[in-house]
């Protein structure tokens, strides 16, 4: 647990000082962008986190149930991962420019805005590294690794705004940050490695085959997550995705917190259940608990706060983001469950409702914004979002018997119900519990 911990607060160290960064440098962005750059920034990134999700293939957990299962094959493993990915995310980025080219026909900033910010899905392949680091419970150096790549891209966005450049260099942005990230990963790996890093054709099968659900489910998630801004672009406009995105932006605000939990608790938890441990259904619990009710009560501040958040964070120009955050920011709770979801199904060998999940959800989202946003317009389109969230992750598990026990521990994780919440804060906090 002490390991874990140590992880954990190197990932969300990563996690704060980029949030701090991105706080300062995107409000001020946002604002010197405006609502109808910002939606085309907004809207173009919902096509880019898209195929970003089918170039990431689904690899996070299966890679590191493979390195927990052959930790002597780790550089084969780890190889024939980044190959995989790199050679699908090529392929992602020239999907990309060709789903713009046809869909918003004539518009040559959007394509141009595309084509910058798609190289950022073949930088991110070389993310895979951090797995095999997040297996290790070593993610203290690419913590080290993403700050500094995020502190230079932060200096070079503020050279923009200092600059008053126009919205196609703030387009490269994203892309620069996981550029500089790769530049630094790669010495790095290739020292901390000891086995052999060459791919092998066998094992990119082999992965290729474990990943498949995983990936058409990463493509149905980021597709119910992203079709929203893509609707309200169309059928209403691109200042109103820029609206919807400040508020999304809100949203994801502490996400940092869960997302570092969830990471570095994967490995543990993968190898509890691989090794068939009685704490384990205690542990997959206590985790849910502790996004849950961090989800929960950040939800209830900003649904108090919103009117006065939005104008304080982006300017007046932003107001009508103030009730679209209010409904959106209840997706927290259930959307930060995801990969806990997805690894609870790994270790029972259910990972076949992973894209039954999704496939329902993407369904049932896409008709309710078509239903919702002429009625609501962006209002409707959070409503959407937070009926299909819990849906997917609550309802659907439990209509399942093979997945109902996914749907219990989320049910005792909100009521704390065998959680133990007195001996995991002795854990915690270094004190022994009294027997």
């Amino acid at each position: 647990m002490n390991r874990l911990l140590r992880n954990t607060s190197w990932i969300m160290l990563n996690q704060i000082f980029n949030m701090v960064l991105s706080f300062f440098v995107g409000i001020l962005t946002i604002k010197y962008l405006g609502p109808a750059n910002y939606g085309s920034i907004t809207y173009i990134s919902s096509y880019v986190a898209f195929f970003s999700a089918a170039a990431t293939m689904g690899l996070d957990t299966v890679v590191v149930s493979r390195l927990v299962k052959e930790p002597e094959r780790d550089g084969e493993i780890m190889a024939s991962a980044i190959l995989l990915r790199s050679m699908f995310s090529l392929l992602c980025m020239a999907c990309l420019c060709l789903v713009i080219a046809v869909v918003d026909r004539g518009d040559r900033s959007l394509l141009l805005i595309a084509f910058l910010s798609g190289f950022e899905i073949f930088f991110k392949a070389f993310g895979t590294i951090t797995f095999w680091y997040q297996w290790k419970l070593e993610s203290r150096k690419t913590a080290i690794a993403d700050m500094i790549a995020f502190t230079l891209a932060s200096i070079y966005r503020i050279w923009l705004l200092a600059t008053h450049k126009n919205v196609y260099w703030f387009a490269c942005y994203t892309s620069l940050i996981y550029l500089l990230a790769v530049l630094i990963y790669i010495p790095m790996f290739r020292r901390d490695c000891t086995t052999p890093l060459k791919p092998v054709r066998e094992t990119c099968r082999e992965l290729f085959r474990e990943c498949l659900p995983y990936m058409l489910s990463g493509v149905m998630i980021s597709m119910y997550t992203q079709i929203d801004r893509v609707m309200i672009k169309h059928m209403i406009s691109k200042e109103a995705v820029g609206f919807y995105g400040a508020a999304v932006t809100v949203c994801n605000l502490i996400a940092f917190i869960p997302a570092s939990l969830s990471l570095s608790a994967r490995p543990v938890l993968l190898r509890l259940r691989e090794e068939n441990d009685p704490g384990y259904d205690l542990r997959i619990t206590q985790v849910l608990a502790a996004i849950v009710w961090l989800s929960l009560a950040y939800s209830v501040f900003i649904t108090i706060a919103a009117d006065r958040v939005i104008p304080l964070m982006f300017g007046e120009a932003y107001a009508p983001a103030g009730g679209v955050l209010r409904l959106m920011v209840w997706c927290t709770i259930v959307e930060n469950l995801t990969r806990i979801r997805d690894l609870w199904l790994i270790g029972e060998k259910q990972s076949r409702y992973v894209t039954v999940f999704s496939l329902t959800g993407t369904v049932l989202n896409i008709l309710c914004n078509a239903a919702l946003i002429p009625l609501f317009g962006i209002y409707g389109a959070a409503a959407a979002t937070v009926i299909t969230q819990f849906a997917v992750m609550w309802l659907l598990p439990a209509l399942f018997p093979q997945t109902r026990g996914f749907a219990v521990n989320l049910t005792n994780a909100v009521f704390l119900r065998g959680v133990r919440v007195k001996a995991l804060m002795s854990e915690v906090f270094g004190r022994k519990e009294k027997s």
